[in-house]
């Protein structure tokens, strides 16, 4: 830009129109900033306001405290505060080990890193509306909560606010859903193939208080069940070993692990899209009956009926018998155990 002619302190001066027209113009463009976040224009009656401001997606960590009306929303609060890399302490396990923990569990007794706002009665404060993307496609599903003690946690983007009178801040989590599950089997699903079943996924952090391994997981899984199935369970060890079984081998009620892998096209029973879930569970073999245990008589022995020769022969062979009933017996319930079927 070519510079403007300097005027003498004190003096009048006139402007030419090309002068004047220059002048206007620069001042337009001045007033009619465009900036790009983190920067943020405000324009006041005192002029204009340039300022930083934080980026409507940041990522925050929240912790869910509750559930919403609708499938995926829940009310939690957002976390503030720095790690300091381990508050030390004990625990029962590995004593002097400094462990991250957002919470105090059984036998340990430290933490570390962000809190969540107190309120005035105690308590963690609501301030977050929480939205996870996948569970919108499952009807009134709370995946993230299942009303016990120990809160689930989450980092998603900010979205917002509320329009409540006391706004909360929108964070959407999104965790695609391809990840480790257990299910419950609820029902079988009828089809000529077999292996297909509706589902409930486990819900919530559902370990004992008093540490998971001390308890069978049927006592411990069913805390996190609601009765409202949602998901389909395609057996893929049943239906690659059992093909066209039409009669589903797994029995409601069974637990069984998973991998949640999205949605499948179909629908769910009044229920629009359920989660699918692949597991690859062995079907146990029947427990050996009356078929197996106790058809064969073993008590008689030849009689003097029989030579010498033949008392021994067939009292051998009777022996014999014996001996290869009880291995088939004991061949059959270790196969069950071991999961497989005939």
């Amino acid at each position: 830009m070519t510079p403007l002619p300097r005027a003498a302190p004190g003096s009048v001066v006139s402007l030419d129109g090309d002068l004047y027209n220059f002048i206007a113009d620069q001042l337009q463009r001045l007033d009619k900033w465009t900036v790009q976040p983190p920067l943020n224009l405000q324009q006041t009656p005192a002029g204009n306001l340039l300022s930083m401001a934080p980026s409507s997606s940041e990522l925050v960590l929240v912790a869910i405290l509750g559930t919403e009306t609708g499938g995926g929303y829940y009310h939690g609060s957002i976390l503030y505060g720095s790690s300091n890399g381990g508050t030390g302490g004990t625990n029962t396990n590995s004593p002097a080990t400094y462990n991250f923990q957002l919470e105090y569990t059984t036998g340990q007794t430290q933490t570390d890193g962000p809190v969540w706002q107190t309120a005035s009665g105690g308590g963690a404060v609501n301030n977050a509306l929480i939205v996870n993307l996948p569970e919108q496609f499952v009807a009134s599903h709370k995946l993230y909560y299942s009303g016990q003690g120990l809160f689930t946690y989450a980092v998603g983007r900010v979205m917002g606010k509320t329009s409540e009178s006391t706004p909360r801040t929108i964070v959407y989590i999104d965790e695609w859903p391809i990840r480790p599950v257990i299910c419950k089997i609820t029902s079988a699903y009828s089809q000529t193939i077999g292996g297909t079943y509706e589902g409930e996924i486990v819900a919530g952090p559902f370990a004992s208080s008093s540490n998971t391994f001390n308890f069978p997981l049927q006592d411990i899984a069913p805390n996190g069940i609601i009765g409202t199935s949602d998901c389909w369970i395609t057996n893929v060890w049943e239906q690659a070993n059992v093909v066209n079984s039409a009669a589903n081998q797994i029995a409601n009620g069974t637990f069984v692990p998973g991998l949640l892998c999205g949605w499948p096209l179909g629908t769910g029973t009044g229920s629009g899209v359920w989660y699918q879930v692949y597991t690859w569970y062995p079907i146990q073999a029947a427990t050996p009956g009356a078929s197996l245990a106790t058809q064969l008589t073993t008590g008689m022995a030849a009689g003097t009926a029989y030579t010498p020769n033949e008392q021994l022969m067939l009292n051998r062979l009777v022996s014999d018998m014996t001996n290869v009933h009880t291995f088939i017996a004991s061949f059959y319930a270790n196969m069950k155990h071991a999961g497989y079927t005939l």
